[in-house]
Formats: C-alpha cells, structure tokens, sequence
C-alpha cells in the first residue's frame, strides 16, 4: 500500500475495510504458496530427470535441446559440433597453444551464440565442460552418464584436460602410443608388476627392438618379435567351438527376452498408474467448477498430491523401460571378433589394437620371462571356458 501498489481480483472484494485487507492477505498468501509449491515441484522434477541422464538447462554450444522426452535431451548441432570436436582434436593432437587454436576455430567459423568471436576464457570453459565427452556435472561436482551422443571420445576428452593440467606433452604421447610397441604398458612384469616399456637400442649397425621392465628385473628382457608372436598365438587359442557359441549365444538371447518382458510388464502396469492418476485431476476440476463439491482449499490439497504421484508414476515408467536393441547383430559381431581375434589385431591399427587387447584381457598380461603369466580374460571368454566334463554332457544331451 505505502509503494501505491493494489491487489485486485475478479472474483473476492478487496477495498481498505479490515475484510477487504484480509482477503488481499489471504489472496496473496495463496498466491505465493502456489508458486512455492509449483518451484518445488520443479525443482523435484529437474533432479529425477538428471538422475536420468537428461540435460535440463538451455544446449551448450554444439548441442541443440531435446524436442521430446522420448529422445535424447540434446542433439548434436549438425553445423556447430563439428567444429567442437575439431576444436578438441586441434588441441590435443597438434600442440596448439589456445591464442593460435582461437585464430584457427574463428577462421573455421566457430562463433559463439551471439556471434561473437570466443574468448580464450569461453574456448577454456568449453575444453573443460565434460558435456561433450557425454556426461553431466551438477553443482555439487558429480557427475551422470548423459542420455545424448557424446561429441568427442573420452579418450579425446582425457588427453585434452591432461594438457590443460599441465601434464600432457606431445613427446609423452607419442612414446606412449608408439604403434611399434603396441604390448607397451600393457604387459606386466612378472616378478614386480611393473608395465614393460619398448625400446630399440642401435648395435652392429642395426636396431635391436626389445621389451623390458622399467625396473630392470632380470630374465624380463624379451624381443619384440618373441613377445608379439607369443601374444597372437594366445589370441588364436581363445576361439572357441562352435556349439560353445550356439549355447552362449541362446543363453544371452534367453536372458535378454526375460529382461525386456519383465521391463514391457512393469511399463504396462506404469501406463494404468499414470491414466488413473491423469483421470483423477480431470475428475478434481469437474467436481471444482462443474459439480462445486469441492473447494479450492481442498481442490488443491487432492491435486497437489496426486500431481507429485503422477511425477513419481512417470519417473518410474521411464526407468522401466529398456531401449529396444539389435541383439542378434551385436551377437554376431561379438561372434566375428571372438572368433577372429588374432588376425583382427594383427591387421588393427595402434589405437585399435589396444582397445583389443583390453577387451580380451581387461587386467593385461604377466610376462614371466618365458610366457604369460595366469590369465584374466573378458566375461564372454570366461562363459565359453568349460570343463571336459561339461564338454561331454553337452554333447551328449546336444
């Protein structure tokens, strides 16, 4: 009143009598416990949609936001995200300070969403910014796997926030991911589990490629040559038979068509939930404003609480729900690389080889100075090991 300002409304009297003031109090009381609830409510939403995966704030640069909740919350900028990536790329690969890499990223036309050039505190918040390598960091400093396409490896990602810590060096790299040394760091010293290095030391007018222990353990000195050999002969011994592969692959078919019913049973429960709760506030606003058997005190009490039902309702259906996918293909692709192991990695390039290597044996290798050590294979390896026993009574029931 003392700032001129008046509450009207077209439905209750309010004048300066006391009941005209308490009705402007209880109004504007009313009011402002709507809106506090209806923030809440936000505020619950937007943290069960993070615990999602989904990104719930206006698209960084790159991305464009989500125009439905049954698709990714954000999309690639088919114009913007290659550049972001290549921004990513030019930093991490080519040893680009960030004055030179923001000439080259502006010539490129990256710009951002005023159109202004990037400043080199912008280009650093973005090389920073873990969205891109597909995940979210809240304001507490976690983070959750995005349900988006990631813009850049997390290999990419890693190498570029090393350089920006200081730490990375293109020397470093380099000798890191020599592809002439691909068992380098990835085979263990058996006597003190140091990862084995690879050097090519000059004798005789020749080079002389070998693995070592760091530490210098004796006996744990090998030629390159022997080590590798040794490493494709252990690959090519992992394929399995083919009656392993039927049972294996009809055991994860088994498995997978279990998981989807049980998923489409509870979704199909869900899907009741959430109509009976959408039909009652339907029937909450027919008995406010068409039957009048209730008022709006108590209409908003029933329609608060259902609301926050109707959100839990969709929340659960939604992390019920398993996306639908080619089991078959990725069974078959599963089979390809199992199968052809060995020459896969042989034919691989340095960083294929490595992803390899890590997928058969997840922990590497021992080298004990003439072979390898006990062996840790994936879980698909570990399925396909039977006994001779088992071997006997599959056939014999197959």
């Amino acid at each position: 009143m003392g700032l001129g300002i008046r509450l009207h409304s077209a439905t209750e009297r309010i004048d300066d009598s006391p009941m005209g003031r308490f009705m402007e109090t209880m109004l504007s009381g009313m009011a402002q416990w709507d809106n506090d609830v209806r923030a809440e409510r936000t505020v619950v939403g937007m943290k069960e949609a993070l615990k999602q995966g989904r990104w719930v704030w206006r698209a960084p640069l790159g991305y464009e936001n989500g125009r439905s909740r049954l698709r990714p919350s954000l999309t690639p900028d088919p114009v913007v995200a290659p550049l972001i990536r290549q921004a990513f790329e030019l930093y991490a690969n080519h040893g680009r300070d960030r004055r030179s890499l923001l000439r080259s990223l502006d010539a490129l036309g990256l710009r951002a969403r005023t159109g202004r050039s990037l400043t080199a505190q912008s280009l650093h918040n973005l090389l920073r910014n873990p969205v891109y390598a597909g995940r979210i960091r809240s304001s507490m400093g976690d983070e959750q796997l995005g349900d988006f396409e990631p813009l850049v490896s997390e290999s990419l990602f890693l190498r570029v926030q090393s350089r920006l810590s200081g730490r990375g060096k293109d020397a470093e790299a380099k000798h890191r991911d020599n592809p002439n040394f691909p068992l380098r760091r990835f085979v263990k010293c058996g006597l003190c589990r140091t990862p084995l290095t690879g050097s090519s030391p000059r004798g005789r007018g020749k080079n002389y490629a070998y693995y070592t222990c760091r530490k210098g353990c004796p006996g744990i000195s090998v030629p390159k040559a022997v080590l590798e050999t040794q490493f494709f002969g252990l690959l090519e011994s992992l394929q399995p038979k083919a009656e392993y592969l039927k049972l294996f692959r009809a055991v994860v078919l088994d498995c997978w068509k279990g998981e989807l019913n049980a998923a489409h049973d509870i979704v199909a429960r869900l899907n009741v939930r959430v109509e009976v709760l959408e039909q009652q506030i339907r029937d909450y606003h027919h008995a406010l404003v068409v039957e009048k058997s209730i008022d709006s005190e108590g209409f908003k009490e029933m329609l608060g609480r259902t609301r926050s039902e109707l959100t839990v309702a969709k929340v659960e259906r939604s992390e019920a729900q398993i996306e639908e996918a080619d089991v078959e293909g990725i069974l078959a692709f599963a089979e390809h690389v199992i199968g052809n192991a060995a020459a896969l990695w042989m034919n691989a390039s340095a960083t294929d080889r490595l992803a390899l290597q890590r997928a058969f044996f997840p922990d590497g290798l021992d080298w004990n100075g003439t072979g390898f050590g006990t062996l840790v294979t994936c879980l698909a390896c570990n399925a396909l090991r039977v006994s001779k026993v088992e071997e006997m009574s599959f056939l014999r029931e197959g």
